[in-house]
């Protein structure tokens, strides 16, 4: 689909959510593009309401969010939850940023939550910050926590002020990159990409207690507040079955080979992979 925002072609008008049961069939959980409906995007306080085939999700005030069991895979009575982490799995979401419309304050906490592998129980939260700060600056950082409203400390400060400014506006994909470290643990990437699937910026979160053996699949992707408001496009969820060796491989389409989504998909798990020494 073309990122952009007032003209999304309506190309699946009868079809939001395309859910593919069984990893084995195919890498591919939820390809959720929006051209018609909120698929199962539920409010949690915020307006969600389709615009000119985009999610756009509007809301003022403490934990006024929405949320997303990436079409059903990831509810309490779906199996992705108490799927092993095996070779990770890959969560995205675009998001339109306009660093001059923009206003002090306003922005959103995005979350992917990883599960427990042997009841389904919530392990922990990934989360981008998303935010207008007080000198005009439209930045994005990430933690483990959210505080339900534009926190421009952990703006500024978190990943030892490891942010990224967005100084153009037009589409970004939010990516959250789950797999096993080279000890062994849980490791998530947050990755910031362009509209070409290059990574502009990117912040790893892990904790040596979360054995990666322990960690099942993703629980949901929460925006916990929305100040403001903001359209969002092309969610889906993959489970990484293969694993390219070099970014030529993730390059020229050649990514499609490898059952990703797209290129920033297939250069994330490279990466990933990289860092865990596989």
């Amino acid at each position: 689909m073309s990122k952009t925002l007032l003209t999304k072609a309506a190309a699946v008008a009868a079809l939001s959510v395309v859910a593919i049961a069984g990893p084995a069939s195919a890498a591919i959980l939820v390809d959720q593009p929006f051209d018609s409906g909120t698929g199962d995007w539920t409010e949690y306080g915020a307006t969600v309401a389709n615009e000119s085939g985009t999610l756009r999700v509007t809301g003022s005030g403490t934990a006024k969010g929405a949320y997303s069991y990436f079409g059903g895979v990831a509810s309490s009575t779906g199996t992705e939850r108490t799927t092993a982490l095996g070779d990770g799995y890959i969560a995205e979401i675009d998001a339109y940023l306009d660093p001059a419309s923009i206003k002090v304050g306003e922005g959103f906490d995005l979350t992917v939550a990883a599960s427990k592998v042997a009841d389904g129980t919530h392990k922990r939260d990934f989360i981008f910050h998303v935010g207008g700060t007080a000198d005009g600056r439209l930045l994005v950082n990430g933690s483990n926590n959210t505080d339900n409203y534009t926190n421009e400390y952990k703006l500024l400060k978190e990943n030892g002020g490891n942010f990224f400014e967005v100084t153009d506006a037009g589409w970004y994909t939010l990516q959250h990159s789950f797999y096993a470290n080279e000890d062994g643990a849980l490791a998530v990437d947050l990755n910031l990409l362009d509209t070409n699937g290059e990574v502009l910026w990117t912040a790893t979160r892990s904790n040596a207690g979360d054995a990666a053996t322990e960690v099942g699949g993703a629980r949901y992707q929460w925006l916990t507040f929305v100040e403001g408001s903001f359209a969002f496009d092309n969610q889906s969820l993959e489970r990484v079955e293969a694993k390219p060796i070099s970014k030529d491989q993730c390059r020229d389409d050649a990514w499609e080979s490898f059952g990703f989504k797209n290129q920033g998909q297939c250069i994330a798990n490279l990466q990933a992979n990289e860092k865990a020494g596989k």
